[in-house]
């Protein structure tokens, strides 16, 4: 009953559900619907922002969304190659370093798996 009610005394953002392809292709847009409730009795935390994620076989953090870093001359970008990753999402800073604890089951590091999708050859 305890943890019953400290989860309401707060904010309690809860996933109810997700939307996303199984299949993929490189270098092409991907859209992820999603629909979240707070169950707490607080406001969300100001500047809170949701993160989807991939992660690899070792559940590594993959740069998806590569549009956001920012490419210096001679530097690197990997993308994404084929294969099948994990779906992930988290929510905390704008530079997506997760910060608040989500109520999903096999979380690491406040980033949690919804399933999976594969990457696949543009053809």
């Amino acid at each position: 009953m305890w943890t019953e009610t400290a989860n309401r005394l707060g904010y309690r953002l809860e996933l109810r559900r997700v939307e996303y392809p199984e299949v993929v292709k490189v270098n092409e847009p991907v859209v992820v619907k999603s629909t979240w409730v707070n169950v707490g009795v607080a406001p969300q935390y100001g500047n809170a922002t949701l993160t989807w994620n991939l992660l690899n076989d070792k559940d590594v953090v993959l740069d998806w969304f590569v549009k956001h870093k920012r490419n210096l001359p001679g530097e690197k970008v990997e993308l994404l190659k084929p294969g099948i990753y994990t779906l992930a999402v988290s929510v905390g800073r704008k530079d997506g370093k997760p910060e608040i604890a989500l109520p999903l089951e096999g979380g690491i590091d406040r980033i949690y798996p919804v399933g999976k999708i594969e990457v696949v050859n543009k053809k």
